[in-house]
């Protein structure tokens, strides 16, 4: 047999061979050839976050849902789509809302940057300077933090997360005290006309009492109150009610004397009430819907008799089966933030817990979860199109999800259970956190992780492209760093792959520096050296064009870059700009991403070129994601971030390499976390920071 006639033999044998590895790899993932070049997206995909709902509202005819992530959402009861209200808002991280009895349009906001207003129901809002900088409200803590004052309705009441109480109007506003032990105020219930208050926390209540010389404690009691309400059309009411322990304690004469209203019958074993809304009806009578939580094992109590007599009214259920993170929740509620009787109507009422938001229309018998869509409470960070044309969102808390044209999104990690993590000692709340970056390769994916529970940075990585995965830790930091780093302390932000060597990857770690695996991120070693700033955002990318060329950028820094892969540092220029990203297209030039007065974007044109401005965007806010084209390096996208004035996103292309822009239309929330183009560059893919997936069609 001569040897040609061998060779194509072989040759066909191998050919055959990958086509049918391909054709398999493409059935598992539920794609054909032209839909993975070319995938063909519905628009918008809506899991790619997650965070909590601390309150859910309903006033006149609208239901207003508060997010710890992405601000505030309104809509009509009758309405089936949310709409964000936050232009004005500085800060999306809101625990709490108050309604003013007097006026339909009048709201006040607790966030984490202090107390916004609005005077036309959430169409702008605005910051009551008058309370100065520092004062701070944190969702579960901060339940029922103000009060309209009573005598003066310009004037609220307010105790903030460090314990600090505060009498606010427009002008000013004084610090009337401090809770016990300075602990974080959950109420603030005025009584005598405003001359007293009721400050409570999960550890005490104390009575604040003002006279000549201006405020003092009257009393305190190792009482806690995690919640109160009170009927809510008036400013003097009789009627309050506030929920603590195994108790509710209701007076019907404004504070004078207090009932004490046992639940310790109706009650699970160690169960704790913490949530209370009150509805007084015509008759006289007073309905109670209560919250309890024992871990984060969470239910409802009804009583329609003022307390005498406990229900579980709960029948059904009806989860929403939508987010591919959640499909495996099923019997009890998650821990419950919020309960809300609608002040019209007793018969339905309303709860949000921390990852969903219900309504039951027939006394708390039947539940509906997400009863309104378009509420995505989301917090994203990046994304990627993998090798077979789908597409991998990694973001806070629900961690990465895998879309494809076509069939429903996948929860690829974490997911119920544990038997697809191969350490056995790892539990999911050791893994449950902050997705923050992510690559693939073939049936590989690799993303990096910080655990709220844990004490250190993760890697996990799976060769079986999401069935099981493993958690690595070797050669990270054994804990998080908490100096020279952009937040509180250093996450693992930015993770990149080798271009000439997919199996050696880096790992940006912020206020930590860089690390590198040599096999496929099993196994990590610290750099031999570091640039002289470790802080990063996202900005780190790897030359396609220079082995061992590495780029960092330190956010009001500047870049670096490392000629060797990381043994030795050079310092590139923009000195002191604030760097949020970088990204290198195959011509190799260089585009950072970073704020001035308007957002901009800097080009090194090539390797000992100087940075120059290529763009100031007429935009507000700052330039936060770049993105390439994978078939014209001239193809630029561009993604600003709006945080406060309008909060509004935007999305810039170039076809020219810079020269010209265009702004594409689309929703992007607050703006741009991540962005990519498809392979085939007919579209472009955006992760809102607070939002969604969305999917821009860019063919010419």
């Amino acid at each position: 047999m001569n040897r040609k006639y061998i060779f194509s033999i072989l040759l066909f044998a191998v050919v055959s061979i990958t086509v049918l590895s391909l054709s398999r790899l493409n059935e598992q993932s539920g794609l054909h050839a032209n839909e993975m070049s070319c995938p063909k997206w519905n628009g918008f995909e809506a899991w790619s976050g997650g965070g909590a709902y601390p309150q859910v509202l309903a006033e006149g005819d609208d239901i207003y849902l508060v997010s710890d992530v992405a601000g505030i959402w309104k809509a009509g009861k009758d309405e089936s789509n949310w709409r964000h209200i936050t232009n004005g808002l500085d800060i999306l991280r809101v625990a709490a809302l108050l309604a003013h009895p007097n006026d339909a349009s009048h709201f006040y906001a607790a966030t984490s940057k202090g107390i916004y207003q609005t005077l036309d129901a959430g169409a702008n809002w605005s910051l009551l300077d008058s309370l100065g900088a520092g004062v701070k409200f944190w969702r579960w803590n901060s339940v029922r933090p103000m009060a309209i004052h009573p005598a003066d309705d310009s004037k609220i009441f307010a105790g903030d997360a460090r314990g600090n109480v505060y009498l606010i109007d427009n002008e000013e506003s004084i610090v009337i005290g401090t809770s016990p032990r300075a602990k974080a105020v959950t109420v603030v219930v005025p009584l005598d006309m405003g001359n007293k208050l009721l400050v409570g926390t999960a550890e005490s209540t104390t009575i604040f009492i003002r006279n000549d010389q201006g405020w003092r404690v009257e009393s305190s009691l190792t009482e806690n109150a995690y919640d109160a309400d009170w009927d809510r059309n008036l400013l003097a009411p009789a009627n309050m009610v506030i929920a603590g322990e195994r108790r509710l304690k209701l007076t019907r004469d404004g504070g004078d004397s207090w009932q004490t209203i046992s639940l310790d019958n109706a009650l699970p074993s160690g169960a704790i009430v913490h949530r209370v809304s009150m509805f007084n009806e015509q008759s006289g009578n007073t309905k109670f819907l209560v919250a309890w939580f024992a871990g984060w094992r969470s239910g409802i109590l009804q009583s329609n008799d003022a307390g005498v007599n406990w229900n579980d009214p709960v029948q059904k259920r009806n989860f929403d089966s939508s987010n591919p993170t959640r499909t495996w929740k099923k019997g009890s509620f998650d821990r419950v933030m919020s309960v809300h009787i609608d002040p019209s109507d007793s018969g339905t009422a309303y709860l949000s817990t921390y990852w969903g938001y219900w309504r039951s229309q027939d006394d708390g018998k039947t539940w509906t979860e997400n009863f309104i869509n378009g509420a995505p409470n989301t917090a994203g960070s990046s994304l990627i199109y993998t090798d077979n044309g789908e597409l991998i969102t990694a973001s806070m808390d629900i961690g990465l999800v895998s879309y494809a044209p076509n069939r429903s999104a996948l929860s690829l990690f974490p997911k119920a259970g544990r038997s697809y993590i191969k350490n056995s000692f790892i539990d999911t709340w050791d893994i449950a956190g902050h997705a923050w970056s992510v690559v693939s390769h073939g049936q590989k994916i690799v993303a990096s992780i910080s655990p709220w529970s844990a004490n250190q940075n993760q890697v996990v990585i799976s060769e079986d492209f999401g069935a099981s995965w493993e958690v690595v830790t070797s050669g990270l930091p054994l804990e998080y760093v908490k100096e020279g780093t952009v937040w509180e302390k250093g996450y693992a932000r930015a993770l990149v792959k080798d271009p000439y060597n997919p199996e050696k990857l880096y790992l940006a770690i912020d206020g930590a520096g860089l690390f590198v695996s040599e096999n496929g991120g099993y196994q990590w070693s610290e750099s031999s050296a570091q640039p002289d700033s470790v802080k990063i955002y996202n900005g780190l990318v790897a030359d396609p064009n220079h082995q061992g060329y590495l780029y960092w950028g330190a956010p009001g820094v500047g870049v670096y870059v490392t000629k060797d892969a990381g043994r030795s540092w050079i310092f590139t220029g923009l000195r002191g700009k604030a760097i949020y990203d970088l990204e290198m297209n195959t011509d190799g030039r260089l585009f950072a991403a970073t704020q001035g007065a308007k957002p901009e974007l800097f080009v090194k044109d090539g390797l000992g070129k100087q940075w120059r401005l290529l763009k100031s965007f007429d935009a507000y806010g700052t330039a936060e994601a770049i993105a390439i084209s994978p078939n014209d390096p001239n193809t630029i996208a561009i993604g600003t971030n709006g945080w406060g004035n309008e909060n509004k996103g935007q999305v810039f292309i170039s076809r020219d390499g810079g020269i010209q822009w265009t702004e594409l239309e689309g929703d992007f929330g607050v703006g741009a976390a991540d962005m990519a183009f498809s392979p085939c560059s007919d579209t472009l893919s955006v992760l809102q920071y607070a939002g969604g997936v969305v999917h821009l069609s860019i063919a010419e």
